[in-house]
């Protein structure tokens, strides 16, 4: 029971992110079996956040297991929900900060292209230079597949915007370009805007997410008082970890507790990470 248990985490961890109807989606509309970028930008972007999600599954349910074995159902399910809920918090963290990083490569890639325009390139070759220059990564990827698009007959606004459903602030860009290929706007004077809003929104976000610094730490800190609380009894010998691990209706408390305590943690990060929107 116990092996089958821990074969049926592993499968859970290793599982794959795509469905097959997602590699369905990505042939054209016509039928001719040539990929559809934008449903391949979508699922690429949703592959790493589920990774995230059954990684952490996976490492609750193995935590569950492990001390349903050694302490106890009961102990085994409070560690389960703990892993669980730091889990969740973890892969959002995460999800911030490649959002965040993807915004400075934007920033990075728009200069570039910027700076090439100004030069006097042709925008299509600032583009493939900016993909060039910019290392690895979505958003330097996104330029040089643009190049290629208008390389090949079709526009960089067209490619741009169909990266935009995963990265973004591609929108921007995007939409800088399709004025310039429609009504013949100066490029460059297009981009210093796009890049001055760029850089606007990033600094009010960082804005944002520095004041709401204290009230992540005064969750965090109601959050421990709890854990506090329980120490102290510990100490003065009331044991109320025997009660607490114990089962029954102590087991029952303690499993309701954590979980309005993981869900006040989580509903923290959700209205702290809208603000900064």
């Amino acid at each position: 029971m116990t092996a089958a248990l821990l074969l049926v985490i592993a499968a859970l961890a290793v599982w794959p992110v795509r469905r097959p109807a997602h590699r369905l989606a990505g042939r054209d509309r016509a039928g001719t079996g040539a990929p559809n970028p934008g449903t391949e930008t979508v699922a690429a972007h949703r592959a790493p956040h589920l990774r995230l999600r059954r990684l952490g599954a996976a490492a609750a349910g193995g935590a569950a297991v492990l001390g349903a074995l050694t302490v106890g159902p009961n102990t085994a399910a409070i560690v389960g929900l703990i892993t669980a809920i730091a889990a969740h918090r973890l892969a959002r963290r995460r999800s911030a900060a490649r959002a965040r990083d993807r915004t400075d490569a934007v920033l990075t890639a728009v200069d570039a292209v910027l700076g090439e325009v100004r030069a006097g390139a042709h925008p299509a070759t600032a583009c493939a230079a900016a993909g060039a220059d910019g290392g690895h990564g979505a958003v330097p990827e996104a330029f040089a597949r643009a190049a290629a698009t208008a390389a090949l007959g079709g526009t960089v606004a067209e490619s741009l915007t169909e990266s935009a459903h995963r990265i973004p602030d591609l929108a921007a860009p995007a939409a800088a370009w399709r004025l310039a290929e429609q009504h013949g706007l100066g490029m460059a004077d297009l981009l210093e805007t796009v890049r001055d809003d760029l850089t606007a929104r990033r600094d009010h976000a960082r804005r944002i997410d520095a004041g709401m610094a204290g009230a992540r730490a005064t969750a965090a800190v109601l959050a421990a008082l709890p854990a506090l609380g329980i120490a102290l009894g510990q100490l003065m010998g009331a044991a109320p970890l025997s009660v607490l691990l114990g089962g029954g209706i102590g087991g029952t408390a303690a499993l309701i507790g954590i979980g309005l305590i993981g869900l006040g943690l989580i509903w923290t990060d959700r209205i702290t990470g809208r603000a900064g929107r």
